[in-house]
């Protein structure tokens, strides 16, 4: 099976796959989640091909691909990240 995608199609799915990444890891790091970041690395090894090389870098020390900080900056996933921590927050407190 072969899916294409467009440009915009594969950054949303960065930032898609940002915030689940973010959400399993957030916490705890020793959760088994290695499926999980097989599939990740997959996908940002494509992001050079996508001409989106800029969000996406391949960390030497850790031999895996990471997102830069300019993908942090640039992308709304932050926003929905704080957004979600908010609403979390307050929901637990009541």
């Amino acid at each position: 099976m072969e899916i294409n995608f467009t440009k915009q199609e594969y950054e949303l799915l960065l930032e898609v796959l940002y915030i689940a990444d973010w959400i399993l890891n957030a916490f705890s790091e020793d959760r088994e989640n290695d499926r999980y970041k097989k599939l990740g690395q997959k996908i940002l090894a494509c992001a050079k091909e996508f001409g989106l090389g800029n969000f996406v870098r391949w960390d030497p020390d850790f031999q895996e691909y990471d997102y830069t900080r300019e993908f942090e900056e640039k992308s709304p996933v932050m926003e929905f990240i704080e957004e979600f921590e908010e609403d979390t927050f307050w929901n637990e407190l009541v």
